[in-house]
């Protein structure tokens, strides 16, 4: 693949929604040198013309697109997703005017960039996990949280969100990767079943780029235990220099008192994290624990070392 400038450098937040992306984007955006970029691969608010769900590098033509995309909308324009249909009238037009979250976050890189060449933007999109091996290849660094597909099965029930597996990026995906599953069948699987599928998808995929250099996997359980340590490793990783901005911002938003909520909000920040970490072993129901152990507990084992890390 070719472009007509120098592509810019970028970092990427990979990993399954309810991972973790996005409280680890608010972290790094306490560093100066760096500007986040929320999920310009959603198809619901973020880049206009996004044609697949989670889009691959298996296959040449998307990652072409896609990548191409990103890159132009650092060094370029960008036209974005106009309509949403929860917006209020204000929120309605300010995406009209500016193009969303997605569009004020490149925004303001481009005027940050003007005042500080060295800044990095941050692409904080699990929409963009299956591009990491291009990514790493491109020279970018990657960061990708991983979360035990128990803990994001209930997080994901309480959203109430499905999945639409005609939408997938790649319906040889699963071939490539060794499962033994078609989209085609998934379709008339239980939720459950889709996001077991899912999960073992995405983490199947990253396994296989474990010990590329640009690479930092970073298990949700380990970082909500030992925030701190785990934020060290990652300003290592990423060249940042110790901040303390960012140590405060943990300490308000990682150890609250609520553990679990019963609300459909979206984030809710400021919980108890060392016992989140663990809170889904009490709460799952065995029956749907047998049916996600049996399609993710190879690739948990993988991670985790058992099904059962606590």
């Amino acid at each position: 693949m070719s472009i007509s400038v120098k592509a810019q450098s970028f970092h990427a937040i990979v990993g399954m929604h309810r991972s973790g992306t996005t409280l680890l984007g608010h972290i790094l955006q306490r560093y100066p040198s760096l500007q986040v970029i929320h999920e310009p691969l959603n198809q619901g608010y973020g880049f206009a013309g996004i044609a697949q769900v989670y889009p691959t590098d298996f296959d040449p033509c998307q990652c072409e697109r896609y990548l191409g995309l990103l890159e132009q909308a650092l060094t370029g324009t960008a036209s974005f997703v106009k309509n949403v249909d929860e917006d209020s009238l204000s929120k309605a037009f300010l995406r009209r005017l500016i193009g969303g979250r997605t569009g004020k976050d490149l925004a303001v890189f481009k005027f940050v960039k003007i005042l500080n060449s060295g800044t990095t933007p941050v692409f904080k999109d699990p929409f963009c996990t299956l591009l990491t091996s291009a990514f790493l290849e491109r020279g970018h660094r990657v960061v990708a949280l991983v979360r035990h597909p128990a803990a994001v099965w209930l997080s994901i029930r309480r959203m109430g969100w499905t999945f639409d597996f005609e939408s997938f990026a790649c319906n040889e995906i699963f071939e490539e990767l060794g499962i033994q599953v078609s989209v085609a069948d998934l379709q008339g699987r239980a939720e459950i079943e889709k996001f077991a599928y899912l999960w073992l998808a995405l983490y199947s995929y990253l396994d296989r780029l474990k010990s590329c250099p640009g690479l930092m996997l970073i298990k949700h359980e380990s970082f909500c235990q030992d925030p701190y340590g785990a934020l060290a490793g990652l300003e290592k990783f990423l060249d940042l220099p110790h901040s303390q901005k960012a140590r405060k911002f943990i300490g308000r938003t990682m150890f609250a008192d609520i553990v679990n909520t019963d609300s459909n909000k979206l984030h809710v920040f400021k919980r108890d994290s060392r016992k989140l970490a663990s809170s889904w072993v009490d709460r799952m129901i065995p029956q749907d624990e047998v049916i996600l152990r049996s399609i993710c507990g190879e690739i948990v084992d993988k991670y985790y070392g058992k099904w059962m890390p606590f």
